[in-house]
């Protein structure tokens, strides 16, 4: 009888091979790949594998030729979205709305600055052989001097946002806005240009107001924005950005984690994220602690691919009771794993 495509027997016993396409395997896997497409990931060479097999724990063609055909499906699904992942990049780790509120702050922060500075001016005077003036406010000559400075900043962000490249002075700008709101990004994250490309809209929007008060408009400024939204402390960290953190060494002289600890602290941290949403350090609750114990331990210690990838509320609603039950040991132990990334977090100082 003709063996089906991807069974093989070896050592008596079935197993299930697949060779990744071309476009996968052995290529290196973009940062930020989620931890439902780790069966397709070598953590050693942080590369798509070249094939994946598994025991299809069986002796018998007929029961292996029955057991592969899930194997298969879920491979497939599992090969498109890392298709789908390597095409289309990983999610940026902070949300739409955080990058708005880091814009608008720095918006504010250039035209209080242009309020505050117009108010003390610099006091040069051609007329008085350029000496300095007394009086408060901008004399005519430090009008002149500063309407040339905003036309030129001016016009080179026109350019680099005609070009959609932000300057290295904004790049700086940003690195800044985002210590100062205790947020912990990937050098490769997405969201950097995002928040580049952002700062360079608002310094565009800000300028577009100087232009208009050195014009003789009244153009009040903003407000400064809550704490919360401009510079927050390490309270106002995410759990994901506290595992960015973590993952780093935490800090000068501390020792980074090792790969193993890594991937199970993303996982639980997935887990968490699934069940309550990446929400700030400071906000979880024992009751939310306590449900996320809970549902660790309803979840089997191994699991298909297929239910692997379903978020954990949705998991929980499946009849799981088939599958071998998790130790309590193995739950403590995830616990522990994240507790430590929250205490290191609250830890850190805050910028």
């Amino acid at each position: 009888m003709r063996r089906m495509k991807y069974v093989q027997r070896r050592a008596g016993r079935y197993e299930f091979r697949f060779p990744l396409p071309d476009d996968l395997a052995g290529k290196a896997v973009p940062f930020g790949a989620p931890a439902s497409l780790q069966p397709l990931i070598n953590t050693a060479t942080k590369c798509f594998k070249r094939e994946l097999v598994r025991s299809l724990k069986t002796n018998e063609a007929a029961v292996a030729e029955r057991k592969v055909l899930a194997e298969i499906a879920a491979t497939h699904a599992l090969v498109d979205a890392a298709r789908a992942f390597v095409k289309e990049g990983p999610a940026a780790s902070i949300t739409p709305t955080q990058i708005e509120a880091l814009a608008i702050a720095h918006e504010s922060r250039i035209l209080r600055g242009d309020e505050a500075f117009r108010e003390k001016g610099l006091g040069f005077d051609a007329t008085f052989n350029r000496r300095p003036q007394r009086e408060s406010g901008m004399s005519d000559t430090d009008l002149q001097l500063y309407d040339y400075l905003i036309t030129f900043l001016d016009r080179e962000r026109r350019g680099e946002l005609a070009r959609m490249r932000p300057g290295e002075d904004v790049s700086e700008l940003v690195n800044q806005a985002v210590s100062r709101a205790g947020l912990v990004l990937h050098p490769d994250d997405p969201a950097w240009r995002q928040l580049e490309l952002a700062f360079l809209r608002a310094q565009r929007r800000a300028f577009d107001g100087i232009k208009a008060r050195l014009n003789g408009e009244d153009v009040p400024s903003p407000p400064p924005p809550p704490a919360t939204s401009e510079a927050a402390t390490t309270k106002g960290l995410t759990i994901n950005a506290a595992l960015e953190h973590w993952k780093g060494g935490g800090g000068r002289g501390a020792k980074k984690p090792r790969e193993d600890s890594i991937f199970e602290a993303s996982r639980a941290v997935q887990r968490f994220v699934e069940m309550h949403g990446d929400m700030p350090i400071a906000d979880i609750s024992k009751a939310q602690g306590r449900a996320f114990r809970d549902a660790l331990a309803a979840l089997p210690k191994s699991l298909p691919h297929k239910l692997i990838q379903l978020p954990l509320p949705e998991l929980l609603k499946r009849d799981l009771s088939k599958y071998p039950a998790r130790s309590a040991q193995t739950v403590n132990k995830t616990l522990a794993l994240l507790g430590g990334i929250l205490t290191r977090a609250e830890r850190w100082p805050a910028p």
